[in-house]
């Protein structure tokens, strides 16, 4: 695995993470983690090249207004509440990340989880319900599994 890290996070805690979010059988993948300053955070895969980008949102970010005069709005990132895919038993639910390391750990399994997908020669191993090759609610229970098991063992 080839990883790129621009953030403050170490090498060895997200080396930790990808470690514990690769899916079984998936070899030779670059990862790319950098900072993201503003409230959409997400990734990307590209499963063809095996190449995954993960944008993990900054501690706090400070924004600021003009309304008669200036004002400032401090709001932070986490505790963030997440929405998923609203299908089957998980409609409706949301999920609270608590930091930069749960929101890795989220991000990396989803994106990891796709290429994954590309790779895999049947359907064994995905989640019931899911359609398609490339299925974001396989991606995201995959996701919710493995978030919930780092929050179990750390």
């Amino acid at each position: 695995m080839r990883l790129t890290n621009t953030t403050d996070i170490p090498r060895e805690q997200v080396m930790e993470v990808l470690r514990f979010v690769m899916p079984p059988g998936l070899t030779r993948t670059r990862v790319d983690v950098q900072n993201r300053l503003d409230w959409h955070i997400g990734g990307h895969a590209v499963p063809q090249s095996n190449r995954v980008l993960l944008r993990v949102g900054k501690q706090r970010v400070i924004f600021t207004a003009k309304r008669n005069g200036e004002v400032r709005y401090q709001c932070w990132m986490y505790p963030r509440k997440h929405q998923t895919y609203q299908y089957g038993q998980l409609k409706g639910r949301r999920y609270y990340i608590a930091d930069r390391i749960e929101c890795l750990v989220y991000l990396a399994a989803h994106e990891l989880r796709h290429v994954w997908q590309y790779h895999r020669k049947n359907n064994r191993g995905v989640v019931w319900g899911s359609r398609g090759r490339f299925s974001e609610i396989d991606a995201d229970s995959y996701a919710i599994r493995k978030l919930r098991q780092w929050r179990r063992c750390h």
